[in-house]
């Protein structure tokens, strides 16, 4: 009988003599990576102290000799460090540099190009904030595209929760799925019939009236229905907030709206949660000092609000009125797909009534970014007719409200405006200083040294590097002209050329006769 019990002894005492191996080496293993990082560490405090910066983006220098230039260019770095250490404190401070970059996309993020970058997004918020320990999540997203695509909206929903429905996945847990509530069967049926991911034990599917909430839920995806449709909008406030306190849902839940009217209807409770993501697309007319206006013809700020105000009431009379807009001095609107709003017959009409007044109004877009942990962000197309990223216009701890969305669009604006012409100033006043005289002359000895080093020597000479440009007259007495259209060599040698094509053909003919 105790034949098993020495059998089991005997496994274990195996077991444990290979989990000691194995803890040898990984001590072994955990003590050379210790020696690597305290060498690395050494370095770059080298590094620092030489003033080279240890973030350079400049690697090996390429003019550098074999092993023993290189060591004893470590043993100067060695020596300067040393130097810098036997230095006061102050002083060592003051003399030590330390070169950072920074991207901006890692402090501010990035404004989505498209619903399926927005998912991405959105999922990452979710598992951090899952992670900081929330318990009650909002992901606002208003997309006229994911309102009315059920298969955008499928991978918005997918791509979403993708991230915590893998780190649940083979989870030894009562807990370990993930349940997407629909407001619908008939949206359930759409979602199973246009998913990809086919994984029951992780992700659930189920209704605000059968299958809301089950035990081995651990995080509930509430798809918000309609706020038009005042049955299911009252089932799900029910659910959410219930009359018995005993009736709380105890797992983490996020709330998805993804209707253009907003969390405008949602009680207090609900519109109290941390909203972790946020994304609302807007569509700006502004008005802009046209090229060419004429000089001090100046406008004040009141005959300019008059006119857009004009303008505006022209365009609201001219639109139907929706639920829930609002009208601004700026005229900002929420548009998801990014109407080209100069199609309107109003804005038609007011822009060309302003053609000549040296005041011309402008379309461009802007998005309202909320991406937990970070801020709320708004950002601004400063260049809509190219194809260039949003800039950041401004950032707030808290949700703006329109007013301050306003506020910081215009200010973006003129700030871009003013930069533009600032650098166009800049550029005019070098040109007529003349400083920009002497940079044909280096582009001329540059090349000509390139010319001399890189030339066969048989003495034919290719005329200037920067011959006068077609249609330009130039008698040697003034600057060299430099235009963008460069023909090579001289034109009378290419003439003589010609001549001598064409007499060589003669001859030819001649001999042939």
């Amino acid at each position: 009988m105790l034949d098993p019990l020495f059998d089991r002894i005997k496994q274990l005492e195996a077991l444990t003599s290979k989990q000691q191996v194995e803890i040898r080496k990984l001590k072994r293993d955990n003590d050379e990576m210790y020696a690597t990082i305290s060498n690395f560490d050494e370095l770059i405090e080298i590094l620092r102290a030489s003033g080279l910066g240890s973030n350079s983006k400049s690697g090996r220098n390429p003019g550098r000799g074999g092993n023993g230039e290189e060591d004893e260019e470590d043993d100067m770095i060695e020596t300067e460090y040393m130097e810098l250490s036997d230095l006061p404190s102050g002083e060592n401070k003051s003399m030590l540099y330390e070169y950072e970059y920074f991207d901006d996309s890692e402090i501010f993020g990035v404004a989505p190009s498209s619903v399926i970058e927005a998912a991405d997004s959105a999922g990452a918020a979710i598992l951090a904030a899952m992670l900081g320990g929330q318990r009650r999540m909002l992901v606002d997203v208003r997309d006229a595209e994911l309102t009315n695509n059920p298969e955008i909206l499928a991978q918005f929903l997918e791509l979403s929760i993708l991230p915590v429905a893998a780190g649940l996945e083979g989870l030894n847990s009562e807990r370990n799925r993930v349940k997407i509530v629909f407001p619908t069967v008939a949206q359930l049926l759409e979602y199973r019939k246009l998913s990809a991911l086919a994984a029951p034990d992780v992700v659930a599917l189920g209704t605000l009236n059968f299958g809301s909430l089950e035990d081995p839920d651990a995080l509930i995806i509430l798809v918000a229905p309609s706020p038009e449709d005042k049955e299911e909008f009252q089932m799900m406030l029910d659910i959410l907030s219930p009359k018995n306190p005993e009736d709380t849902i105890e797992q983490p839940v996020v709330l998805l709206n993804y209707h253009m009217s907003g969390m405008k209807n949602m009680p207090e409770p609900v519109r109290s949660w941390e909203v972790i993501y946020h994304l609302r697309l807007l569509s700006v007319q502004y008005l802009a000092m046209a090229e060419g206006a004429e000089e001090g013809k100046e406008m004040t700020e009141s005959e300019i609000e008059d006119m857009f105000l004009e303008a505006s009431s022209e365009r609201e009379e001219a639109l139907p009125e929706t639920p829930g807009s609002t009208s601004a001095v700026n005229s900002l609107d929420e548009e998801s797909d990014f109407e080209d709003l100069a199609s309107d017959a109003a804005f038609v009409d007011f822009a060309e009534e302003q053609e000549n007044s040296g005041v011309v109004p402008g379309t461009t877009r802007a998005m309202v970014i909320r991406s937990y942990p970070r801020p709320w962000h708004v950002f601004v197309d400063t260049s809509p007719d190219e194809d260039a990223d949003f800039e950041v216009a401004a950032t707030f701890e808290v949700q703006p409200n329109q007013d301050e969305v306003n506020l910081a669009i215009v200010n973006c604006l003129q700030g871009s405006q003013e930069e533009d012409e600032l650098v166009a100033k800049e550029m005019k006043e070098a040109l007529e200083a003349g400083q920009l005289d002497n940079v044909t002359d280096r582009l001329n000895q540059g090349l000509a040294a390139e010319s001399e080093g890189d030339g066969d020597g048989d003495g034919e000479e290719d005329g200037d590097l920067f011959p006068v440009p077609l249609g330009v007259e130039y008698d040697g007495s003034q600057d060299h002209p430099v235009a963008e259209l460069f023909v090579s060599g001289d034109d009378d040698d290419s003439d003589d050329d010609v001549e001598d094509e064409d007499e060589d053909e003669e001859v030819e003919k001649e001999g042939i006769d």
